[in-house]
């Protein structure tokens, strides 16, 4: 059975590559550029792994994945951004 794999960009070309270097490891893709559709995915079919964004208009990446967690609790879950500054390394 595939890896069924959520990807959550809110940026169209982020989506795609994530999706077609998924698609290219045997994952099964389901693309999303909004949360709350991710979120209503998840709670619909047996998701194994969400990668998710950091920041987006409608949502940031850590409440989306609280949200993920409570759905299902054993899901992987890979938070990416884009933002270099937003984790200050000292």
């Amino acid at each position: 059975m595939r890896t069924l794999t959520l990807i959550l960009d809110d940026e169209l070309p982020i989506v795609n590559m994530l999706s077609r270097v998924c698609e290219q490891e045997g994952h099964q893709v389901r693309p999303f550029m909004r949360p709350s559709e991710a979120l209503q995915c998840l709670a619909d079919e047996p998701v194994d792994l969400l990668i998710t964004d950091m920041c987006m208009p409608e949502s940031d990446g850590v409440t989306v994945t609280k949200e993920a967690w409570r759905l299902r609790p054993d899901l992987y879950v890979l938070i990416i951004t884009g933002h270099a500054g937003m984790f200050p390394v000292e």
